[in-house]
């Protein structure tokens, strides 16, 4: 997979790298929960934070450097974690694909 011009060791179907990535999004879930009505630059920083500490926790911290670049620009993490998001959901739709070949109600028909 390919984020931000970054290529990126992720496969869904591994159950290390789902069970990361599962882990990962509930902590960012648990996390965004908790931002409140701070100044503006606060909750950039916190989103920020937020959406790096998602990526580390997946694809490790050189990687996510490597993405997300030098500067903290909530803009440029959100759009990394969009397009991230499309591409797990690319291979999700493959998953999804593969399982269905081998489903109980599919095999029987055979």
């Amino acid at each position: 997979m390919v984020v931000k011009n970054i290529e990126i060791d992720f496969d869904l179907m591994d159950v290390d790298t789902a069970a990361k990535y599962e882990a990962a999004v509930k902590k960012m879930q648990d996390s965004a929960a908790k931002i409140g009505t701070d100044s503006l630059a606060q909750n950039i920083a916190k989103q920020c934070d937020i959406i790096y500490t998602f990526f580390a926790d997946i694809i490790g911290e050189e990687t996510t450097a490597k993405i997300l670049g030098g500067k903290r620009n909530l803009k440029r993490y959100i759009d990394a974690a969009d397009e991230f998001i499309n591409a797990v959901a690319e291979q999700n739709k493959e998953l999804q694909k593969t399982l269905d070949k081998y489903s109980p109600a599919r095999l029987g028909n055979r």
